[in-house]
């Protein structure tokens, strides 16, 4: 018999950020369909470094692109206990192409906008009838169920 679940997602603008008028840092996206017989969900959500002046526009970028990577890559069979560390590079890429895309007074300009915009942290799960994969990334750390891999 299949496990049900209900997915719900919700933001909530945390009291500093209104008492301090800070813009809402995170963002969301999440997939439920059904492949090759077996429901799978993934949910991704990406939580903008407070540093940055708009880091809910990584947050949004990021949570966009990864519930579509990894879903592409779910239809591609690859195993879900691998994609947390495939997603990674992808992600940088993707996260470079667009800074590539930008034209910046010089070097110090590129670096204010990478920090104001692109810092954020990687929740995720995917969840699938026969097993289910949690994990976390940011600053250089992946954390997949119980394993840690450090990439920078």
């Amino acid at each position: 018999m299949r496990v049900q679940y209900i997915v719900h997602k919700a933001t909530h603008v945390g009291r500093g950020h209104l008492i301090d008028f800070v813009n809402r840092q995170d963002s969301h996206a999440h997939i439920d369909w059904e492949i090759t017989g077996q429901r799978t969900i993934i949910g991704i959500v990406c939580d903008g470094c407070s540093e940055g002046t708009t880091s809910e526009v990584g947050a949004t970028l990021a949570s966009n692109f990864l519930v579509r990577e990894v879903s592409r890559l779910v239809e591609q069979r690859v195993p879900i206990s691998v994609i947390p560390n495939v997603i990674y590079p992808t992600l940088l890429d993707f996260l470079r192409t667009v800074v590539n895309s930008y034209s910046f007074a010089d070097s110090a300009d590129r670096v204010t906008f990478i920090k104001n915009a692109l810092l954020f942290t990687v929740v995720g799960f995917i969840l699938k009838d026969s097993e289910t994969v949690v994990f976390i990334t940011g600053d250089g750390t992946i954390i997949v169920n119980e394993h840690i891999n450090y990439v920078d």
